[in-house]
């Protein structure tokens, strides 16, 4: 072997080693920029003075969220957001529910929406 073929091979071998590093460099970033993106939801309770207690989702992250089905399951069942039984069953005087799902909800990073609200938080449980 003369040394030309030593360094054609030699540049063989560092061109296929630097495409695939840059290959794996590319899904690497790609991944992280969709977990960078990546909406958090978190059901969360409000109990502040001046407003009725209220569950509220809020989005966390910093992507937006798409809500494409809303409900809750009580007792194996599930129950949909604008269902009255759901009401019935919480068996709570001044309960309401604040948001009827459209199908296609989109929560915005740093956004709040109110899911229930309890006017008189002086008569839960009774």
């Amino acid at each position: 072997m003369n040394e030309n073929t030593i360094i054609s091979i030699s540049a063989v071998v560092i061109a296929i080693s630097a495409l695939i590093v840059s290959v794996w460099q590319g899904l690497t970033h790609r991944k992280h920029n969709r977990l960078a993106v990546k909406p958090i939801l978190a059901f969360e309770y409000w109990d502040v003075s001046d407003r009725p207690l209220s569950i509220v989702l809020h989005n966390r992250g910093v992507g937006p969220a798409i809500i494409k089905k809303a409900f809750f399951v009580i007792d194996g069942k599930k129950q949909v957001l604008t269902s009255f039984d759901f009401i019935k069953h919480l068996a709570i005087e001044g309960a309401s529910i604040c948001w009827n799902p459209s199908g296609m909800d989109t929560i915005s990073p740093g956004e709040v929406w109110p899911i229930l609200q309890f006017e008189d938080i002086n008569n839960l449980g009774t």
